[in-house]
């Protein structure tokens, strides 16, 4: 039962344990050293060698679409972008976790940066108070630095569902679309459609649409859930542009598969 699981530190000055949820154990490292962490509900227990390490170099990667990496980026102004980062100690042993502070965004009123509790990304919130062109700056004193541009939502000239489209889907089925947003010449993608799109679905309850916002897959993506036989139309609305995904919820019928 993992409701019942304890899990303890030996040494809570070097790694703390913040809490179990549904089985996962979220810890705190507090300072470099090794503990030994002891998970188990009294009767039966398990241990675990753990070191915590002082980060040493910190990289960061550039923002590129998951599925679109060699296209060109802009990020839209309102929106979020996902930056991933490595962390890694004096000897280059790469470090796994999140919540490492000291990151800076310039300008200043440019945004912010948080972390996201999928390790290694970035969230950085761009700012509405910047102009179309600008260049936004993400950096740490222990690494490098990334510059990308952003760009107003008024860029976007082509909205389209890049994926989703589906001829075979039945009540129950769920459905992975993809929004998409480019510039008007469509050279350029424009990341941090969340939160600026409303993505709404038609009438008739015969599916329903929620936006998948963990990690990488915060660019655009959302989940369509196929509840009854009928039409599906998801309609995306970003400023003026439009984008609309149809398509039919089928019988039921084991012998259509």
């Amino acid at each position: 039962d993992v409701f019942s699981l304890k899990t303890r530190s030996s040494d809570p000055g070097i790694i703390q344990v913040q809490g179990v949820d549904l089985g996962s154990v979220t810890l705190d490292a507090v300072s470099a050293g090794r503990v030994e962490l002891t998970v188990g509900d009294g009767s039966d227990e398990d241990r675990l060698d753990l070191e915590a390490r002082d980060v040493a170099t910190v990289t960061l990667s550039p923002p590129r679409h998951p599925e679109f990496q060699s296209d060109p980026v802009a990020v839209l102004m309102g929106g979020t972008v996902q930056l991933p980062v490595s962390l890694k100690d004096a000897g280059g042993r790469l470090l796994i976790g999140y919540g490492l502070p000291g990151f800076t965004v310039t300008p200043g009123t440019a945004g912010g940066a948080r972390w996201s509790d999928d390790a290694g990304i970035l969230q950085v919130d761009v700012s509405t108070g910047l102009t179309d062109g600008d260049t936004m700056t993400v950096n740490h004193p222990k690494g490098d630095f990334v510059s990308f541009k952003v760009a107003d939502p008024s860029a976007i000239g082509q909205l389209e569902w890049a994926k989703g489209q589906n001829s075979g889907v039945f009540p129950g089925d769920e459905v992975l679309a993809l929004l998409r947003a480019r510039t008007a010449d469509g050279t350029t993608t424009l990341l941090g459609l969340d939160g600026l799109a409303s993505v709404t679905h038609g009438a008739g309850g015969s599916c329903s649409v929620q936006p998948l916002v963990s990690g990488l897959l915060m660019n655009g993506y959302y989940l369509i859930q196929a509840h009854g036989v009928g039409q599906c139309e998801v309609t995306a609305l970003v400023g003026s542009q439009s984008a609309v995904l149809s398509f039919a919820v089928n019988p039921k019928d084991i012998s259509a598969r």
